[in-house]
């Protein structure tokens, strides 16, 4: 059984579109899939020192992340959120 988050930013009360150049230089350095990056890309699959991986999409406004593994994944999650000034909802 797989679970995912979602990443929210809000300007002024109202949610936002993240900085996708700030989203792609932060996962960047843990970039699993060997295919070069488009221009439009927004899809992201990482995977952090200890192994673990996400799939990270951006759609509109929302970040969301499928199947974060535990460990080193959650804290590039918190780093991206962290950086954005945005909020993550857990599945509870």
């Amino acid at each position: 059984m797989s679970y995912g988050l979602a990443v929210y930013k809000f300007t002024e009360g109202e949610l936002a579109a993240p900085d996708i150049a700030v989203v792609r230089a932060l996962l960047a350095p843990y970039r699993a899939a060997l295919e070069e990056d488009s221009v439009g890309d927004t899809d992201f699959w990482i995977r952090a020192a200890d192994g673990g991986e996400a799939e990270i999409s951006v759609v509109d406004d929302i970040i969301s992340i499928e199947r974060p593994s535990p460990g080193q994944v959650k804290e590039i999650i918190a780093e991206l959120a962290n950086r954005l000034r945005a909020g993550i909802l857990t599945p509870r």
